[in-house]
């Protein structure tokens, strides 16, 4: 049970990163992201562990929302360019048989 809290709180700053910026990407508030926390944490009282499910749903819902396609009060878009690799020739072997 230790090992599980212990992985909660390491995993904890990772998803508040991860979750805010994508939050600022569809021009939401950070704040948003406190509401599948809420019902994580009701969840770890007996009884309540359903509620767990309804932290997954709301998760699913704020972080599937479309981005912001222009600059919002978070910043500018960023746009990334594709880079067009360049295949290299292959060798042709040309093998004289006798």
């Amino acid at each position: 049970m230790w090992i599980m809290y212990a992985f909660s709180l390491g995993s904890l700053l990772p998803y508040l990163g991860v979750a805010i910026r994508r939050l600022h990407d569809s021009n939401k508030s950070a704040w948003y992201v406190l509401l599948p926390i809420v019902p994580s944490i009701v969840s770890r009282i007996e009884g309540f562990e359903w509620f767990g499910i309804i932290s997954l749903v709301i998760s699913i819902l704020l972080f599937s929302l479309p981005s912001d396609l222009k600059k919002n009060k978070y910043g500018p878009v960023i746009v990334f360019k594709k880079k067009r690799v360049k295949k290299k020739p292959r060798l042709k072997i040309k093998a004289k048989i006798k």
